[in-house]
């Protein structure tokens, strides 16, 4: 699974939360990624993918899209009364041999993020959650944890051999 980007360089370190809050509220509020469904949107389309808006059974808004022919969701959670706190990445698979239970056991043991899951019907679900709470998080950031969703889509499917 890819590994996220190593921090290189420098590091400041602050004195109390006071100097922490001068520089993270320094940060142009643009430059932050929430749980907000039209902002996500827009990031995806930038990055070239098809995204079509749309509610899950709750009302809460659900982004449906691609990724190297992986279709995913991204589910919004704890929305009320907004914006939302986080999101969820979610992937279902039906093709290939139906899933074994040791076999996905084992990708959750020897894969770090994301977790898989059988539906009832025995298909396998790649879930990743991300929380977007308070300030969000930069768009560095989240464009790593987009990278890190496709690469581990593609890593499972290698690990299924399909």
């Amino acid at each position: 699974q890819r590994r996220l980007p190593q921090l290189s360089g420098r590091l400041l370190i602050l004195g109390g939360d006071a100097g922490l809050e001068s520089v993270v509220g320094a940060l142009p509020a643009a430059a932050q990624v929430k749980a907000d469904a039209g902002q996500i949107q827009n990031i995806l389309q930038d990055r070239g993918m098809t995204v079509i808006r749309g509610k899950d059974d709750y009302g809460a808004p659900r982004l449906t899209t691609s990724a190297d022919g992986n279709k995913f969701s991204i589910y919004f959670y704890d929305c009320d009364p907004g914006p939302c706190d986080s999101v969820q990445f979610v992937a279902g698979f039906s093709e290939g041999a139906p899933a074994d239970m040791a076999a996905i056991n084992a990708w959750n043991r020897e894969f770090r993020f994301g977790r898989v899951y059988l539906d009832d019907a025995g298909n396998p679900f790649v879930a990743m959650d991300v929380m977007l709470s308070g300030t969000g998080i930069g768009k560095r950031t989240f464009a790593d944890i987009l990278d890190n969703w496709g690469s581990m889509l593609a890593d499972f499917r290698n690990y299924m051999n399909w």
